[in-house]
């Protein structure tokens, strides 16, 4: 049977695909997030050697930059394809990375395997019969207790609902 996601999935493999000789840059609000000091934040900043999971890496442009701040880097990806392109993006940046195939509610790691979770642009994706819960929960699993999630979420206004139609749940 085929993954019932294979149509995004494949979408996805050739636009990371297209853009494989880009330059890219980490999203903005990662290095804030990451890199910056803000009055009042009761957020751990990672250390050199701290495990991050990058989910839904994309083109390796977050992966990239946690590998270059010590951190020990694993990601998911919804395709070998894109797994593969990014792994070679990071080899010819000098990087290294455990990247994985795996879903939102399906993250091929063992329990408390990470100090942190990075999902840039990505959670709020579901596959068919799964729910934000899901993915909340299969992150908790992974997730060190006293571990941090740093996400992005699109509000009502983003584009990227242009179109979309409200659903229950």
């Amino acid at each position: 049977m085929a993954n019932p996601g294979s149509d995004i999935d494949s979408s996805y493999e050739r636009h990371y695909a297209e853009r494989a000789n880009a330059k890219v840059y980490p999203t903005e609000f990662v290095v804030r997030t990451f890199m910056a000091k803000y009055p009042g934040l009761n957020f751990r900043k990672p250390v050199a050697g701290n495990k991050i999971l990058d989910v839904g890496f994309g083109d390796g442009r977050n992966t990239a930059f946690l590998c270059e701040a010590g951190l020990s880097v694993s990601g998911i990806e919804i395709t070998q394809g894109i797994v593969d392109q990014t792994r070679t993006r990071l080899a010819n940046l000098g990087h290294e990375a455990d990247l994985r195939v795996g879903r939102n509610s399906a993250i091929p790691f063992e329990n408390e395997a990470f100090d942190y979770i990075l999902a840039c642009h990505c959670c709020y994706y579901c596959d068919d019969g799964q729910t934000l819960l899901d993915n909340l929960n299969e992150y908790s699993r992974v997730l060190k207790k006293d571990g941090f999630v740093v996400a992005s979420v699109a509000n009502r206004a983003s584009y990227i609902f242009d179109g979309a139609t409200a659903l229950p749940d």
